[in-house]
C-alpha cells in the first residue's frame, strides 16, 4: 500500500508514466515483472502506453510469462494486440502454452488470439505443447522414474479443440518438416496418450517427412536406443504406441529412402519384445523374416538377446516363414552364437535344439574365431556342448588365439565346479571310452589339475579318446 501511495504521489507531481531507462525498462514493465496488480492498474489508468519501446518483446508477452491472469486481462482490456510477436516470432499464446495454464490460454483466445501463427522456425503453439516437458515422478511400485503428461495432454486437447492444425509442419531449423505427431514420436518418454490424441484428431501416421513416416521413424528410433528399453514399464508403453499407430491406419508396407520397409524393421522390434501376436501380424503382412538391418541383425538375433520360456513359439514361427538361421551380423555372430553368448541352462538348451533342427550350422565362426562349441564349453554348459557334438560340431577348430573347444571345457569345468551343470556332469558314470587315459598323478601339487581333468567324464559318451586328450 505504501508503494502504491508513493507511485500515485509521484504521478500527481507530474512524473513521466512512460519514462524509460538506458535498458528500455519502463515503470509498467517493472510493475508487470514484480506482479503488482494495483500498480499496473494505476499506471494504465494514468496513461501508460501499451506499446513497449523495445521490439524484442511486448508487455503482453511479459505478463503471460509471469503468469498473472489479472495483469494479462488489464493489458488486453487496454487494446493490446493479442497476436503481436517477439523477436523470435512467438506470440503470447506460444508463451501461454509454456506456462501450462489453461486459464491464460482461454483469456488470450477470447480476445482473438490465433492458434495457428508460426514463429520464425515455423513452430505453432501445438508444437510447443507437444514438446513441453512433463513433471517427473519416481514410481515406488514400478521402481522407475516416469513423466506425468496430464498437463501436456490437456494443453494439446485444448488447442486442437480451438482449431490447431494437427499436421502443421515446422518450416526451419533442425526440426524442419516435423509435425506434432513426429515430435511426439521422437520424444521416447512421451506418454502414449499424446500419440493417441493426435491420431484421434486426424494426425496422419503415413505423412512422409524426409523420406520416412512417423510410424517408421518411431520403430527405427526405438531400435537404435541402447538395449531398446530396459524396464517393463517402458516396454509396455512402446508396444502400446506401436499398436495405437497400427489401429489408426499406419501403413506397414511403406518403404523408406534406405530401401527397408517398416514391417521388416518392426519385426525386429516385435521379436525383441516377445510379442507373438505382433510377429504373426507382421509376417501376414509380408514382413521378411530374414531381413537384416545395417548391423546385420535379423529378427532371430533380436529374439535371442533375451530368452524367455515362450520364445520357442516365436522362433518356430519365424523359422517356418523361412527365416535364415545362419545369417551372421557385422561381428560374425549368428543367432546360435547370440543365444549362447547371452543365455545358459535349460532355456538355452531347448532354444539351441530348435535352431539346430532348422539347420543352424555348428561350426560358424564369429570375428574372434569362436564357434558355438567354444562358447558352450567356455561357459561350462555341458548339456549344450553335448547337443552341439551330436549335431556334428567339430572339436578341432581354433579361434584367433589358436584354442580349440576342449581346453576351454577343461578350464571352465575346473573354474566353475560349483555350478549345477558341472555337478550333474560329475555324477554321470563314465562310458569307459575316454576316462581310462586320464590318470591321476601322485604329486600333491598337481592333485587339483587331476581332479579338473576327471570332471570332463560327462562328455565321455560323445567325445573320442583323441578329442578328450
Amino acid at each position: 500500500n505504501k508503494h502504491m501511495e508513493m507511485v500515485q504521489m509521484l504521478l500527481n507531481k507530474g512524473a513521466d508514466v512512460n519514462a524509460c531507462d538506458i535498458n528500455k525498462m519502463t515503470p509498467l514493465k517493472l510493475a508487470i515483472q514484480l506482479q503488482t496488480v494495483e500498480i499496473v492498474d494505476c499506471l494504465l489508468k494514468n496513461g501508460a502506453s501499451i506499446l513497449y519501446p523495445c521490439e524484442k518483446s511486448s508487455y503482453l508477452h511479459d505478463a503471460v510469462n509471469c503468469g498473472d491472469l489479472k495483469i494479462i486481462k488489464l493489458i488486453m482490456n487496454k487494446g493490446h494486440n493479442v497476436n503481436c510477436v517477439d523477436s523470435d516470432g512467438r506470440t503470447p499464446l506460444h508463451c501461454g502454452v509454456k506456462t501450462g495454464n489453461i486459464d491464460i490460454l482461454s483469456a488470450l483466445l477470447k480476445h482473438g488470439a490465433s492458434v495457428n501463427i508460426p514463429d520464425k522456425m515455423g513452430k505453432m503453439p501445438i508444437h510447443v505443447a507437444v514438446e513441453k516437458k512433463g513433471k517427473n515422478y519416481l514410481s515406488i511400485s514400478l521402481g522407475v522414474s516416469h513423466t506425468d503428461d496430464n498437463e501436456k495432454i490437456e494443453l494439446i486437447e485444448y488447442l486442437l479443440k480451438h482449431g490447431a492444425v494437427v499436421d502443421a509442419k515446422i518450416t526451419d531449423g533442425n526440426d524442419q518438416g516435423l509435425t506434432p505427431l513426429f515430435l511426439a514420436i521422437m520424444k521416447l518418454k512421451t506418454f502414449e496418450k499424446v500419440v493417441e490424441i493426435l491420431l484421434s484428431n486426424g494426425a496422419n501416421p503415413n505423412l512422409d517427412v524426409n523420406g520416412m513416416t512417423a510410424f517408421h521413424k518411431y520403430v527405427k528410433q526405438v531400435k537404435t536406443t541402447p538395449n531398446m528399453s530396459s524396464t517393463y514399464y517402458e516396454r509396455k508403453k512402446e508396444i502400446k504406441i506401436v499398436k495405437i499407430l497400427l489401429q489408426h491406419g499406419a501403413n506397414l508396407n511403406v518403404v523408406a529412402n534406405e530401401g527397408d520397409s517398416v514391417a521388416d524393421e518392426l519385426l525386429h522390434f516385435a521379436a525383441f519384445y516377445k510379442d507373438i501376436e505382433l510377429v504373426k501380424l507382421l509376417l501376414d503382412h509380408g514382413a521378411n523374416s530374414s531381413y537384416a538391418d545395417v548391423d546385420g541383425m535379423t529378427a532371430l538375433h533380436y529374439l535371442h538377446i533375451r530368452v524367455a520360456d515362450q520364445d520357442d513359439n516365436i522362433a518356430r514361427l519365424l523359422l517356418k516363414h523361412g527365416a535364415n538361421v545362419n545369417v551372421q551380423n557385422k561381428d560374425g555372430i549368428s543367432p546360435l552364437h547370440y543365444l549362447l553368448y547371452n543365455i545358459s541352462g535349460e532355456t538355452s538348451l531347448n532354444a539351441a535344439r530348435l535352431l539346430l533342427q532348422f539347420g543352424a550350422k555348428c561350426d560358424l565362426m564369429d570375428q574372434k574365431g569362436n564357434t558355438p562349441l567354444h562358447l558352450a564349453t567356455e561357459r561350462g554348459d555341458v548339456n549344450v556342448a553335448r547337443l552341439l557334438l551330436e549335431f556334428g560340431a567339430k572339436c578341432d577348430l581354433k579361434d584367433q588365439k589358436g584354442i580349440t573347444p576342449p581346453p576351454f571345457l577343461l578350464y571352465a569345468l575346473g573354474k566353475r565346479r560349483n555350478t549345477t551343470t558341472i555337478k550333474s556332469s560329475l555324477h554321470q558314470q563314465p562310458s569307459g571310452r575316454a576316462t581310462r587315459s586320464l590318470h591321476q598323478r601322485p604329486s600333491s601339487g598337481r592333485a587339483t589339475r587331476s581332479r579338473r581333468l576327471f570332471r570332463i567324464r560327462g562328455l565321455g559318451d560323445v567325445l573320442s579318446h583323441d578329442q578328450l586328450v
